[in-house]
């Protein structure tokens, strides 16, 4: 089925709700309602009975909001803003695309029983990301001392120990990088965070692997609306339609809520059923496995 942004999604929604070809304008309160009941089918979709939906697989490479490149003895990468769980394992890989080096993805429990020389890898939920040295601020560029930043920090929250704050957008150099805000700060201290989640990497990676890619595949949460134009990965946009109607009609106590409901259930089902049962071209089966093994 084609995408539909929200504009298109909120007209459909409205000719159902209100039988009216002339939908709300964006600054109309039923228009910010409406993204509102949007983004609860968005993630009302996303948990739905434990599924893993097909569309929500990606790679770290391909997102390109988390950090991208390996550099040396820096054991700590930001993820894809939107990485919601990891796949089996992380590659570092070189300039012809060819795996170098893999780190298994353990849960960060399991390293308690991991030797500091074996080769493993886990992400864990940022906070302070990195607090080493000084910094100090003019205009939209921060100036480190005795720090060593890196690019994968863009995206990230810096913090002055006096308060002022800003998102990072560019990295300069170890020492210099470019945020959102545009404010004078004196030398003081300082963190950088994230609130997403952070890949760790063990052993720390030595300089034959400085500046090669960082790839995994990864499960990530689904886009929410923001602006009429967005889009998100559902592979039906119709359920959103049915979702938003009835929990309308539940706010508002009407009783078609229930045949609303209906609906979009139905509708999910079918989506659910669809992305668990392969495609035209590659329909699943069962191995048979019969007779392969002595006593089967």
């Amino acid at each position: 089925m084609k995408k539909m942004n929200f504009s298109q999604i909120f007209t459909a929604y409205y000719s159902l709700f209100r039988a009216d070809s002339d939908a709300p304008a964006s600054t109309d309160d039923e228009y910010i309602v409406g993204m509102r009941l949007a983004n609860e089918a968005v993630n009302y979709w996303k948990a739905y009975d434990s599924t893993y939906w097909n569309e929500l697989y990606d790679t770290n490479q391909n997102d390109g909001s988390g950090s991208q490149t390996i550099t040396t003895s820096d054991t700590t990468y930001a993820a894809p803003t939107n990485f919601s769980e990891a796949g089996g394992s992380v590659k570092v890989l070189n300039s012809d695309g060819n795996t170098v080096q893999s780190y298994q993805v353990i849960d960060p429990h399991e390293v308690q029983f991991k030797g500091d020389t074996d080769t493993y890898c886990y992400f864990t939920r940022g906070s302070h990301y990195y607090q080493i040295g000084t910094a100090s601020q003019s205009a939209t560029t921060i100036t480190g001392v005795g720090t060593t930043w890196t690019a994968g920090m863009v995206g990230m929250e810096f913090v002055f120990a006096t308060g002022e704050s800003a998102t990072i957008t560019a990295f300069g150099s170890t020492t210099s990088l470019t945020v959102s805000v545009s404010q004078t700060v004196a030398s003081t201290t300082y963190y950088i965070s994230t609130t997403g989640y952070v890949l760790n990497l063990n052993p720390a990676p030595t300089s034959n692997y400085n500046g090669m890619d960082i790839d995994y595949t990864y499960y990530k949460d689904p886009t929410e609306f923001t602006t009429g134009t967005s889009v998100t990965e559902m592979s039906n946009p119709y359920f959103i339609v049915h979702r938003m109607l009835a929990m309308q009609f539940r706010a508002a106590r009407n009783p078609y809520y229930s045949s609303a409901l209906k609906d979009s259930e139905n509708t999910i089902r079918v989506m659910q059923l669809s992305n668990n049962s392969g495609n035209w071209a590659n329909t699943p089966e069962m191995t048979d496995n019969s007779g392969s093994q002595w006593g089967n």
